[in-house]
């Protein structure tokens, strides 16, 4: 992965940062994040990644543990090694058999437009009761 300049970022398995990371291109996480994480080029969370933050990038790849919410302006893949606990909202998702997921998700495709769901009725319709007989 790299960015327009030919290179990318990367934080290994053994390092840790506290704090805010924020990039204007790619970056691959395999180590452990206590912070945001905001970059404007694509981004791979590795399956030894450990993120406590929300995420807002281009695009992601999720092999690891995110604790917090994942916003992209284009495509989320969840890998099946991904533990997400936290919400995800993108133009674009996939997601592999073996993903652990507890939130909601959004995924509005470019140019759909977002209606709300129809109302469901509280009770079922009433059937007429026939008349009753004369004695």
């Amino acid at each position: 992965m790299s960015d327009a300049n030919g290179t990318g970022s990367t934080i290994s398995a053994d390092v840790k940062i506290t704090g805010t990371v924020e990039t204007s291109g790619s970056i691959r996480i395999d180590g452990t994040v206590e912070g945001d994480l905001k970059a404007q080029g694509d981004v791979v969370i590795g399956k030894t990644a450990q993120m406590k933050g929300n995420v807002s990038v281009k695009s992601v790849s999720i092999g690891g543990n995110i604790d917090g919410n994942v916003n992209a302006t284009d495509r989320v893949e969840l890998k099946s090694t991904s533990r997400i606990k936290g919400d995800i909202q993108a133009q674009r998702l996939a997601m592999e058999d073996g993903v652990e997921f507890t939130g909601h998700v959004q995924v509005s495709p470019k140019g759909a437009t977002s209606a709300p769901l129809p109302k469901t009725a509280s009770k079922p319709p009433e059937t007429p009761k026939p008349p009753a007989a004369k004695v």
